[in-house]
């Protein structure tokens, strides 16, 4: 296991400097804590343990409690290449009480093998912008203590802030629509793109919003402009690899966010193994919260094609910052989605 430490070491860095950042990153975390519930509002002392991805289905894919996280092709400073069921990407912005009111349908194993439904739908979508928004309320004073730590040197804070703020409003305006479905039991809201039973087991887990920048030549978000009349839209997929040797796979998206009409058409027009090899490709190109199981072959963590889309950051490479190499290579082609290994296959299930 590479820690955080080592890695850093790694890469040149102090130790004193490996110390200020843990620093500066626990104080963001303590500036970021929510004294009340997100969904009920009540004043909470102890936080639940949320998962982006249910624990249980992480388990089903791990190897001795561990699997590797998105870091094993992003190569991220901070993260670790493989952790614990129990620990990876976990956020705590709910009390108990709203844990089990509003995830109990899609955290049941026997609810995945049904047919999808708005209640579930509505689940999935709340915890993947429950997520971003815990990210958002830590980042946003992350800005103001690095700023204070680093005598005022870091340019452009209150375009940065500004920006993270527009995510936090958009997000937590979706959040409302998803709970009102879920309160209301509302058996509409949601559009099922698509949804399969797999005979066999998949070697990756992955629940995540998807704000698509550009896919087959249609500009869906446009990322780059932070103007606050512009809400950025997400589709919401989900791939489960489940206790019996099968899996489930869900693509969705709210009504309201037409921008995502185009896509549906166009994948309800492809094949199924298309089909698979689309999700699969949207997965390590936008996505971050996606979990691999370590009897995955290694010749497919060290798939070039793959790190590269997995470092890839709205058409730009290395996470979108650039260095001597990057910029003269005026030519740079992203990645193609039949180049990477289609984790969603029967080639590389666990059966």
């Amino acid at each position: 296991m590479i820690d955080i430490d080592e890695s850093f070491k790694n890469r040149g860095i102090s130790i004193d400097h490996i110390k200020q950042m843990r620093s500066i990153i626990k104080s963001a975390q303590q500036a970021g804590k929510q004294k009340e519930c997100l969904l009920c509002g009540c004043s909470c002392s102890s936080f639940c343990k949320s998962h982006i991805v249910p624990e249980f289905i992480l388990k089903n894919i791990a190897m001795n409690g561990e699997v590797y996280t998105s870091s094993i092709l992003m190569n991220k400073n901070l993260e670790i290449e493989h952790e614990g069921v129990g620990k990876v990407d976990t956020f705590y912005i709910i009390c108990n009480a709203c844990d089990k009111k509003y995830f109990a349908e899609y955290e049941d194993e026997r609810s995945l093998l049904k047919p999808l439904n708005n209640l579930i739908m509505a689940e999935i979508a709340m915890k993947n912008l429950m997520m971003q928004i815990s990210k958002r309320n830590q980042e946003i004073p992350l800005y103001d203590i690095m700023n204070k730590t680093f005598n005022n040197r870091i340019k452009n804070q209150d375009i940065l802030k500004g920006n993270q703020e527009l995510d936090l409003r958009d997000y937590t305006h979706d959040l409302r629509i998803s709970k009102k479905i879920i309160d209301n039991k509302l058996k509409s809201g949601f559009i099922e793109i698509f949804h399969c039973f797999l005979d066999y087991k998949i070697p990756i887990a992955i629940q995540s919003g998807v704000a698509i920048h550009k896919f087959n030549g249609i500009l869906y978000n446009n990322v780059f402009d932070d103007s606050p009349n512009i809400s950025i839209k997400d589709l919401h997929l989900f791939a489960f690899p489940l206790s019996d040797n099968r899996s489930v796979v869900g693509v969705f998206y709210h009504k309201n966010d037409r921008i995502y009409d185009k896509f549906h058409k166009f994948l309800n027009k492809q094949d199924f193994n298309t089909k698979l090899i689309v999700i699969n490709y949207l997965i390590f190109k936008y996505c971050e919260n996606f979990f691999i199981s370590k009897r995955v072959p290694k010749d497919v963590l060290e798939n070039k094609k793959l790190i590269q889309i997995s470092r890839e950051v709205y058409e730009q490479p290395n996470l979108g910052y650039l260095d001597i190499e990057d910029i003269t290579q005026y030519d740079y082609k992203e990645v193609d989605m039949n180049e990477i290994p289609n984790l969603l296959s029967k080639e590389y299930s666990l059966n």
